[in-house]
């Protein structure tokens, strides 16, 4: 019987036998350049990364997705976006910081550029520490399980 290509990128992490080599293809860098660049081929605009390669036979890997979500505990956020700027302020009882990032697709990266850090001057330490104090990781699955149900057997999310 046949293995999934989820289940040959697994057996052969783990050093097991497979019934053929997984090909687990990494596009995502060259399919966020190209979408950003309106450059991807004919065929393949609109499309999505899982099915452009399934349609050219390879397994799947989706990268980067989210398992948590960050609150802020005891401390306001305003966020102001000024494309391709976000200004995010962070107003806590200690003092108040902001930062400000700037995302550009055409460059395909996956973290936000920081243009401006919180920390300027020795007076942001307490409102640094209140915000270090009280930032609280919380799991979040909601969209890792769709990329999950989106995959399926073909492929792995990582």
């Amino acid at each position: 019987m046949a293995m999934t290509e989820k289940q040959r990128i697994l057996a052969a992490a783990r050093r097991q036998p497979v019934d053929k080599l997984p090909v687990g293809a990494r596009v995502d860098v060259w399919y966020n350049y190209h979408a950003g660049h309106d450059t991807l081929p004919e065929k393949y605009k609109g499309w999505s990364i899982p099915d452009i390669l399934r349609d050219q036979g390879a397994g799947i890997q989706l990268r980067h997705g989210t398992i948590w979500k960050i609150e802020y505990r005891d401390t306001e956020v305003a966020a102001h976006e000024d494309p391709p700027y976000t200004t995010t302020e962070y107003r806590t009882p200690k003092g108040t910081v902001r930062m400000k990032t700037m995302f550009t697709p055409q460059e395909g990266p996956w973290v936000p550029y920081e243009v401006e850090l919180p920390f300027k001057s020795v007076d942001d330490y307490p409102a640094i520490e209140h915000l270090l104090e009280n930032t609280v990781l919380v799991p979040y699955l909601d969209g890792y399980l769709r990329k999950v149900e989106m995959v399926g057997e073909d492929g792995l999310v990582l």
